[in-house]
This record gives C-alpha cells, structure tokens and sequence, in this order.
C-alpha cells in the first residue's frame, strides 16, 4: 500500500474559500477568478498541484503581501469562529446536562407519585403528598388539585400548595364556565398558558397574579371527570411537551389511586350499610306506626359517618324532628343554635315542590342553592356541609318527610354511597304507606261496622236521643274524641234546634235559638258539606262566617237531607289539632247524616201519624158523647173537658155568638 503523498501545510490550506473572499472584498473580478481555476487545473493535468494563492501569484492577478494579509485576515475569522463553536457547544453540553437532570428529577417525581398513589392510606393523605412532590422536587410556583363532587357539575380544590404566599379565594368551579378551570372539566382536554403577559389572555380566577405560564390537566376514568390538576409557574413557557405528559401521567395516577381508596371505603361503607339496612328493613317491616319509621332511620344514620338531618312536614313549616353530627362539634362550630332550631318556617308545599320529581337533590351550599327558598337555604349553609343530598320521604306519592345527608372536609359523597341510602328511604316510604294504608283499611272496616250498627238501631229504635247517643259512640270509636252535636232545624220559625251537644268531654243542654249566619246557616244554604282543617277562623270568613270567642282547629259538618231539602246538620269539632279530619271522615259524616235524617224524618212522621190518630180518636169520642146530650150546656161543657184533657189544658172557654 503505496502511503500518502505529503501536502505542505500552508496557511492557506486552513483558510477555506478563500477565491470567494477575495472577490467578496474587490481583490479580484470574477473572470480573473477563472483564469486561476483554470490554470489550476492546467497544472494539475501535468501533475503538478498549484494551490489557488499561488495560481494568482504565478499569473501576476495579486502579489504575496496582499495574499498574507488576507489569509491573516481570515485565519482571525476562523479561530473567532471556533472559539463561538467550542462555545456554542459548551453550552449545549451544559444545557444537555440540565435537560438530563431534569428528565432525570421528573423520572424520579413520577416515580415518587406513582409510589404514593399506591402507599397512601386514604385520598387526603394522597393529595397532601402529591401536591407536596410536585411542588418541592420539580420547583413550581403553584399545585392545586380540584376534585368532582357528586353532583359532576363542580369541581372544588381539596388540596393547594401555599408557596405562593396565598391560597386561592375562589374554592369551586362551574363545570363548562367560561374559565380554564370550567373548559378543562368540561372538555376533558389539557389547557397550557405558555406566555400570559405576551399572549394577552384573560385573567382567569385559578391563576395567581405572579403566574405567567400553566398547565390545567383533567383526571379522569375513562369518561369520568374525577378532578382537575392545576400547574402554575412564575416563568414563561415552562411547560413543553415532554412536561405536559409528566404532568398528564401525574394525573392518571392520581386518578387510579383515588378510584380505588373510594372503591376501597365504599365496599368498607358497603359491608356496613348492608349490616344497617338489613336490620333497618326487619325494624321498619315491624313498625306500627310512622313515628317507628323515622326512629328507625334517625337510629340507622346515627351509625353513619355524615352528617345528617330529618324533617317532617308539619302545618305550615317543617319539622326539625332530628340533626346528628358524627364528629360531635361541626354543625354546633357552624351555628350554635341549629341543634335547637324545632322548626323550619317554610311551607311544605314549597318543599314538595322543590323536590317535585321526587328524585334525591344534590347540592353544594354555592350556586346550586339559587333556587332554594331562602329560609331553607340558610338552613342548610348552617349545617357547614361541603356536599349535600336531599332525599325525600313520600306518603302516597305526597311528601311527608326530609331526610339530609351532608359532608365535611375529608369525606367524600358519592352517588354510589348514597345508594343505600335512598334505599333507606324507599323502604321507610313503604313501610308508612303500608301502615297508612292497613290504617285506612282498618277506618273503613270500623266505618262499615259503624254504619251496620246505627242501620240495626234505626231499624227498631224509636227514641232520637237513644239514636243520637249510638250515633256519637260510633263516631267517637272512629273520629276519637272530638265535640260532637247533631242540630235540627225549623224553616217556618227559622229556628235550630240543639238536641245533642257533646263538648268538653260532657253532653250539654242547649236552648233553641234562631238560625244565625254561622257554619251551620252555610250548611243548609249550600245543601253541601263542609270541612275546614286549618286556619278555620280565615276559611270561614271566606265563606261569610265570623267566629265570635275562639274558633275550633278543625271543622266538619255535613248537612241532614230530606228529598233533598235540608232538616239539620251533623258536626264534629277538634278545638286542639288542625288536619284533624280528611275526606274518609267528611264521607263517613256525609252516610251518617242521611241515616240520621231518614231517622229524624221518619219520627216526625211517626209523631205527626200518632198525633192525627190521637185527634181522630178524640174527635170521636167527642162526638160520641155529644151525640147522648139533649141539652146545649151539657154539650159544650162536654166538648171543653175533652178538648182540654186531650191538649192537658187546665182551663178553656167557649164563646157562642148570639145573633138577633
């Protein structure tokens, strides 16, 4: 192998381009260019090699002085350039160190979160760390983590770092806002502000006033929202693409580790529920009464961890009936009086129209509370819930009870949670329809047995007061005791006629009176009945009644018919409690007045027939022994004793007109 030819080093050699140099700096024209090129190639064909400085020298086209101060010139140029490039390369070498530390810190931090997704005992602790990891080892200016709540409308900051000297005001965000925080929850996309000062963008309530770059990432499950991770930095354009998927992987991990702490407490709360609820449905199969249904769910939200609370409809509000508190101060730290608040002043039909679709209603004490009536609203801000659910407890498909069901910080409400107890619910719903239900049942067995006896005394009693006596034991064995009193009436004086009064636990006498423009005058007015079971002072004003002394709670009366003309009425009273009666009473009252009215109309024509019979009888006799008198006196004397003994006169007279 032949070795290489030697090649005279020469400071030329090092300068490259050199031709182009100087014709750049008007050493030479282009044609003279030329002719070294080709004078070059000349040489080289007779095997001599010529560099390009010598061509020009040998041709006389420029002399060596100029030729050294150029090649001076551009060995200068090149050692600058070669020292820009070692410095150029330093940097990159710098700058490549940096970036792999960096990837090497972020493989760490994900390896630390992924270590804490999986160690951390529960969801608070997870965040706590995470929030702390990320801060401290990767040096940003701001975390934050916003959780979904049950409702999948808002999302809430569990957990923020406090390195940037304040927390963040606003603690919740609208799912679909116009803001970062709303679109990211909304869209499940990453949002990243590279450059807030030169892009201009709109101050948005989740970024702090030093931050100047973000990234916002969604957590999720598939398609379900569990959260939002919220990066901030004080510089610009600190998230590239390698970050925002470090960032992203952060975020599934998050995801993971609270889906299975919340799989994990929910299967605990699980085990527990279906404890509670399996002896709360053998309670409630055996409870006799409504007030047994709500002890046995006050009794089976005791043993949960939320807070929790139960109204139940009452007159014009709702009934505090009971508020428990796991942790034993929170509700008391939110409002010291709430514990002893017995009343709601709120209509429940206002409640019942707010839980109208009959399905649990979510809340959280913010925004979701617009349409809530105030006095209710306050209520509930006053039980310093993070999270609320309300779920309703029916009767008959009509509100009868509230059962509420809220959090504090550090516990979660989920809708898989709340499942038992809305079952909770239905089965309580059940139990106090089935006991409303035999109740009904068992009024109107009592009813039709009330109806058979008062049929069998009508049948074969004679004496209204005896009738008017079986008639209020009946109504007393149904209706309980209430005052009772059965009027009848006379339309030719306008007289009402008292016959039996039952008030204050005792039968009472009272004198006939004329007919005033009471209940009773409405009464035989309208030939219709009336019931009256709340505010009965203002109901009968409407009806053109003033109640002179102190109006009863509650009114029913039901007018006596005769061929549809009336001949009397039938009331009952409670003085103590409203809603004493309702339509199974007024229909029961309605049967029983047309029984007593055919009885009252059938003694008055059994009186009028012995009274005809009487007259006839005496009409008889009279003539029978005016018949055997010969004499004027004996026959008027006759007439006026038998007269008088038949209407029980003691005295009488009888004028004769003498006509001349």
């Amino acid at each position: 192998m032949q070795p290489l030819p030697e090649t005279q080093v020469s400071p030329e050699i090092l300068v490259p381009r050199l031709g182009d140099y100087l014709q750049e700096i008007g050493v030479l024209l282009p044609e003279d260019l030329q002719r070294a090129w080709d004078y070059q190639q000349t040489m080289l064909s007779q095997g001599k090699q010529v560099l390009l400085g010598q061509a020009l020298i040998q041709l006389g086209l420029i002399d060596r002085e100029i030729l050294d101060q150029v090649i001076t010139q551009q060995l200068v140029s090149l050692q600058a350039a070669l020292r820009e490039a070692n410095r150029q390369l330093e940097q990159r070498a710098r700058q490549r160190s940096l970036d792999l530390e960096r990837r090497l810190m972020q493989i760490r931090t994900t390896a630390d979160v992924s270590q804490t997704a999986i160690s951390a005992p529960d969801s608070n602790e997870l965040l706590q760390q995470v929030v702390a990891i990320i801060t401290h080892q990767l040096g940003y200016s701001h975390v934050s983590v916003f959780l979904a709540d049950v409702t999948g409308q808002h999302v809430v900051i569990r957990e923020t770092s406090e390195l940037s000297g304040k927390l963040v005001d606003k603690r919740e965000w609208e799912v679909g806002s116009q803001s970062i925080i709303g679109w990211v929850a909304a869209q499940r996309q990453t949002r990243v502000v590279t450059n807030r000062s030169e892009s201009g963008s709109e101050e948005d309530d989740n970024l702090l006033p030093t931050t100047q770059s973000a990234a916002i990432l969604p957590i999720t499950i598939g398609e379900k929202l569990i959260g939002i991770l919220d990066v901030q930095h004080n510089l610009p354009n600190a998230f590239d693409a390698d970050t925002v998927v470090m960032l992203q992987t952060f975020a599934n991990n998050i995801a993971a580790a609270i889906q299975n702490n919340r799989l994990r407490e929910l299967h605990q709360i699980s085990i527990n529920d279906i404890k509670s609820l399996y002896l709360a449905s053998h309670q409630l199969s055996q409870a006799k009464t409504a007030d047994e249904v709500y002890q046995v769910v006050i009794q089976t939200l005791h043993q949960s961890s939320y807070i929790s609370a139960v109204l139940r409809v009452g007159q014009y509000e709702m009934r505090v009936t009971d508020v428990n508190d796991p942790q034993g101060t929170h509700v008391i730290r939110a409002s010291e009086t709430i514990m002893h608040r017995s009343t709601i002043p709120i209509s429940p039909v206002e409640v019942e129209n707010l839980m109208a679709s009959g399905a649990p209603l979510y809340l959280t004490p913010t925004d979701q509370m617009l349409n809530i009536p105030q006095v209710l609203k306050s209520w509930l801000i006053d039980l310093d819930c993070k999270c609320l659910a309300l779920i309703p407890i029916t009767r008959s498909g009509k509100l009868d009870g509230l059962m509420i069901i809220g959090t504090c910080e550090g516990l979660e409400l989920s809708s898989t949670a709340l499942e038992s107890y809305i079952s909770l619910i239905e089965l309580a719903s059940s139990a106090i329809d089935k006991i409303y239900a035999l109740k009904k049942m068992e009024k109107s067995l009592a009813t039709l047995q009330t109806l058979n006896t008062i049929s069998q005394v009508i049948a074969v009693e004679k004496d209204l007061n005896t009738l008017y006596h079986v008639v209020h034991n009946e109504v007393s064995r149904i209706l309980g005791d209430v005052n009772f009193l059965i009027a009848t009436y006379e339309p030719p004086k306008n007289m009402l006629n008292i016959p039996y009064l039952y008030a204050e636990g005792n039968e009472q006498l009272v004198d006939p009176t004329s007919l005033d423009e009471g209940l009773i005058s409405v009464l035989l007015r309208t030939r219709q009945p009336v019931m009256i079971v709340e505010d009965v002072s203002n109901h009968a004003q409407e009806l053109g009644v003033k109640f002179e002394g102190n109006a009863p709670k509650s009114w029913l009366g039901a007018p006596l018919l005769v061929g549809g003309e009336p001949i009397g009425a039938i009331i009952v009273q409670d003085y103590k409690k409203e809603y004493r009666f309702d339509e199974d009473d007024q229909q029961l009252l309605i049967t029983l007045a047309s029984q007593v009215a055919a009885a009252i109309h059938n003694n008055r024509l059994l009186e009028e027939s012995q009274n005809r019979v009487a007259q006839e009888r005496l009409i008889a006799d009279i003539a029978s022994q005016l018949r055997v008198s010969t004499d004027v006196d004996t026959i008027l004397r006759t007439a006026l004793l038998e007269i008088g003994r038949s209407m029980h006169a003691s005295a009488g007279v009888i004028q004769l007109e003498v006509k001349n």
